[in-house]
């Protein structure tokens, strides 16, 4: 098991996958290795798509990206 990452960056959203996908984009062209960061993705319970624009950095192992739906019901 490696050492934990030196930086973690939170990216809160809620319906904006083309804002998650710009913001993303620019978090894996850091000039930081990919091990020494991690991404995590708070999806505050989107009705589009926005939890899927995390998936292709998760399954390709360039960062950690982990959605999350914590809206509750009103």
């Amino acid at each position: 098991m490696g050492s934990p990452p030196g930086c973690t960056m939170i990216v809160q959203t809620y319906d904006r996958i083309r804002l998650l996908e710009l913001t993303l984009d620019a978090l894996t062209r850091q000039s930081l290795p990919p091990d020494e960061f991690e991404v995590l993705v708070v999806d505050d319970g989107s009705s589009d798509a926005t939890a899927a624009a995390a998936e292709p950095l998760a399954l390709n192992g360039y960062v950690d990206c982990s959605t999350s739906t914590t809206r509750t019901p009103s």
